[in-house]
């Protein structure tokens, strides 16, 4: 593997839990944190950049991630378990970037 990615802090008391994970078009990657109810975007070398949509968005356990070639985030939710079966809840789509070039933090 190229490199290993942790979380540098305990978010709201709770330990990174990561789930889904993506790519944007320009290589950055972004890692749903269910637990933590937000999207941790790095770069794609593994480098923390910032948190992308919380719990403030609202977003609740996000489970995957998709992003599209219009740079829209699809996000499933999951707030559901009935032994072994998780149930998605809900799936949201949110534009974090206007262009291309908003991309670069």
């Amino acid at each position: 593997f190229m490199f290993k990615y942790r979380a540098k802090q305990i978010i709201y008391g709770k330990h990174f839990t990561p789930r889904g994970i993506a790519c944007d078009e320009l290589g950055r990657i972004l890692v749903a944190d269910a637990h933590n109810d937000v999207v941790h975007l790095l770069e794609s070398h593994g480098e923390f950049i910032t948190y992308i949509l919380s719990s403030v968005s609202p977003i609740s356990q996000p489970w995957g991630l998709c992003v599209d070639s219009q740079n829209r985030v699809w996000v499933a939710e999951t707030n559901s378990f009935k032994g072994d079966v998780k149930t998605l809840a809900k799936v949201k789509v949110f534009q974090i970037y206007e262009t291309r070039h908003d991309i670069n933090c």
